[in-house]
Parts: structure tokens; sequence; C-alpha cells
């Protein structure tokens, strides 16, 4: 096809050369004219970035500017020396009444670009389609484009009635989408976001976001990325974990003074061992309450191995603890096989994290009768200790559905054990979970 053209001398007027490091066409640029390659290598660029390169003789670039009228999407630069056949918009309609076989090459061309963009499309949703999180992309002006199965299930709501609604239309606080698609449009960084949503039966669900903001080649803003997934169990568990910690010191204190009542009113009944009975049962009900939170909000980072979320969650659960002074050295993570998921000690620099893999398999792990913990005893090594620093631990078996995930172990403090709980491994054995 380019050979009879190019054997045709009114061609001849149309031929243009151009220098290696010249642009041929600007994206951005407002012009419709279309190009063929005669000779020489030609890059595409989206931007700055080098997207594609040719040398094949005959190849038509400036297509898509000239069949939709639109500005340029892409810049196309000379990499050698390179002859073109440069059709000028107006000069076009005669061009293809003079040579008909380009007008059916070019129908080709985009026959066969449009299946390959259908088909990446097509796998990408496939893709999508398979992600745990809710996706959501939308357009410059915030209407809805694009999302996935996962945002179907979570909003509760079909595509046909999401596609070309309003971002805000899907949470109920609607001012704070808007402030922060104007966030993101100024090139502000957004943090993660919880917003509630309201289903279609009235439920209301607490949603984790997180927003990016989607360019063009040149730049310039054109969407929004939205990720959600549902977080109202966690942040259900949280509230009554901060309305326990709230309460627990009137608690502490009442408890004394109950202790205290009972003390006087039954002189048969040894000081000590009431005081003692009372702070035992107060580390019982501590680690119970622990456990309970700790799983809930490390059961699916850990599923995951997702280390950003396990460790945002422990710096909050340690800040608590720092506070409060709780038994802890520090917590891990095992995974059904007993190896090490994640480690986290209270205080970094009082020994090194056990390294993700090291195995706890030849650890005893003491069953305790009618309780759902296990209790450890190791000798850890270090300058101080060469023969090794005894250590108590204590152990929970996560459970999903029946069946067994991993271990959540607590490294327990042995001087604050014994000295604020009146408790060793053998008061361990005693407590009931």
């Amino acid at each position: 096809m380019i050979e009879d053209i190019l054997n045709n001398p009114s061609v001849e007027e149309f031929l243009v050369d151009f220098e290696r490091g010249e642009t041929l066409c600007r994206e951005g640029e407002d012009s419709q004219d279309l190009f063929i390659l005669v000779d020489g290598h030609v890059e595409i660029l989206k931007g700055l970035q080098p997207i594609s390169e040719t040398g094949e003789k005959g190849t038509i670039f400036g297509e898509i500017s000239f069949i939709l009228g639109s500005k340029r999407t892409a810049s196309v630069r000379a990499r050698s020396y390179v002859t073109a056949i440069r059709i000028p918009k107006e000069k076009i309609d005669d061009f293809f009444k003079k040579f008909p076989a380009l007008a059916r090459h070019l129908l080709r061309l985009l026959a066969r670009r449009l299946d390959a963009r259908t088909q990446s499309l097509f796998a990408f949703k496939e893709f999508c389609d398979q992600l745990p999180d809710a996706v959501v992309a939308t357009e410059r002006d915030g209407k809805i484009v694009s999302w996935n199965q996962s945002a179907e299930m979570l909003f509760g709501r079909t595509w046909d009635q999401m596609h070309q609604h309003s971002l805000e239309e899907l949470y109920e606080d609607r001012h704070t989408i808007v402030e922060l698609t104007e966030d993101l449009r100024k090139g502000r960084t957004v943090k993660e976001k919880v917003l509630d949503i309201r289903r279609s039966t009235g439920e209301v669900r607490h949603i984790a976001t997180s927003t990016s903001a989607l360019y063009d080649g040149m730049g310039n803003f054109a969407g929004l990325l939205s990720l959600s997934r549902d977080v109202t169990e966690t942040q259900n568990i949280q509230r009554r974990y901060r309305r326990f910690r709230f309460w627990m010191f009137p608690l502490v204190m009442a408890l004394c003074f109950v202790a205290f009542f009972l003390l006087l009113a039954s002189p048969h009944l040894k000081e000590s061992s009431r005081i003692i009975d009372i702070k035992q049962q107060a580390l019982r009900d501590q680690i119970a309450n622990d456990v309970l939170l700790l799983q809930s909000l490390l059961r699916d980072s850990a599923a995951r191995r997702d280390t950003e979320d396990m460790e945002r969650f422990m710096q909050e659960f340690y800040q608590v603890q720092t506070k409060t002074r709780g038994p802890y050295t520090g917590v891990l993570l095992l995974d059904h096989d007993r190896r090490v998921i994640a480690d986290y000690p209270l205080d970094p620099n009082a020994r090194k994290p056990y390294a993700a893999g090291t195995s706890y398999g030849g650890i005893p792990f003491e069953k305790i009768k009618d309780s759902s913990h296990h209790v450890l005893v190791v000798y850890r090594t270090d300058q101080e200790h060469p023969g090794g620093e005894k250590g108590i631990e204590i152990a929970f078996e996560m459970i999903r559905e029946n069946q067994p995930e991993g271990w959540l172990v607590l490294q327990l403090d042995v001087d604050r054990l014994a000295g604020e709980y009146n408790a060793d491994e053998t008061a361990l054995r005693r407590l009931q979970f």
C-alpha cells in the first residue's frame, strides 16, 4: 500500500523530513493532520514517558485526533532522520479518494487496536473483580465510570444504579467526599478515612476508604480511584475497647473497695490471699479482653500478611499499654505450623525481633485443662544471660469457622507479674479462659 502511494508523483508535495529529536506532533496540540512513516524510527510519548517506538514503513499516527477532531493524545518524536507523509486535515478527503487503499488500511488498523483494547479492558476488569477491596473509578467531574464486584457487595447497589452517578452519593457525609476531592485536585495527600454508608436496607456500615487522584499524560487531573473495605466490626470492637479502658480504673477501684469490705466482714479470710486472688483475677480479665481485641484486629491482616495494617494496630495497642503499664513485653503472631508471621516487642531496644518464618515448633505448648490458653516457658540467651534467661508466654489459637488459622502469643513481663499481680507460671496455669 505504501509503495503505491510513494510511486505516485503527486505525493511529493506531502513528503516532510525531520531531524533526530524533532517532534512530528505534540500531545495536547490542536491539530488533526495525518502522518504515514516512510523511513526512519519514531517514538511515541505520553507526557515525558516513552510508551512505544516503531520503524515500520507505512505506520500511521495521528489518526485518533483526525477521527475524533480532538487534540493530540500523545507526542511523536524522531529517533533518527525521518521521512514521512504529512496529510493536512483539509486535504485528507482528497487523499483518500486518490488512494482508497489507505482508508481501508486505516479501518483495519483501528479495528485491530479496538480489539486489543477491548481484550485488555476485559482482563483488567476480571483482575479487579478478584480483589477483596471495593474499587471505584470516577471521571474528572466525579461521575462513576467503573467499579468491581466487591463494590457492588460492599455498597449494596448494582452497576446500573450507580453508573454516571456522583461518588458522594455512596456516602452519608457527602461534604467530606467533596472536600476530599478538592484536596486531591490541588495535589494534596489525603489519608485513609473511615466513612459511613447506608445500604438500601437502612443498615449503616463503617467503610475505610483510600482515595488517589488519577492524572493524564500531561499531568492534568483526570479522576479518582477509590479503594474501600468494611471495618464495621473493627470499629465496634475498638469502641468497646476504649470504653473498657475508660471504665477499667474505676472498676479496679471498686473491686478494691469491695475486697476491703469483704476483708473487714470476713475475719476468717486471710488478707493476703484475698488481695492475691483479686490481682490475679484482674490479670485474667485484662488478658482476656486484650486477646479478644488483638484477634479481632489482627486476624484478617495476618491472613493477608498485611504488615502495614498489623504494624498500625500494634502501635495503637502499645500506646495504651505504655500508659496503663500492661503485663506484656511483646506480641507474636504464628501461623498454624507455629512459624513466626510477625514479632512486635514492646521495647524494640530490649531484644531483636524474630524474623518471619522462625519456627516455634521446638517450644512446648502446655495446654491448660478446661481452658483455651497454653503456657510456654522459654529461655532466651543474650550478652547478659549467656545461659538463657527464663521467660513466660501465654498462647491462644486463632480459629475461623472451626479451622485453625494460627497463634497469638503474649510475652509476659516476669518481674511485673510477680510484683503487681503476685503471679508466676503456676498461677498462669490456674487461670481459666
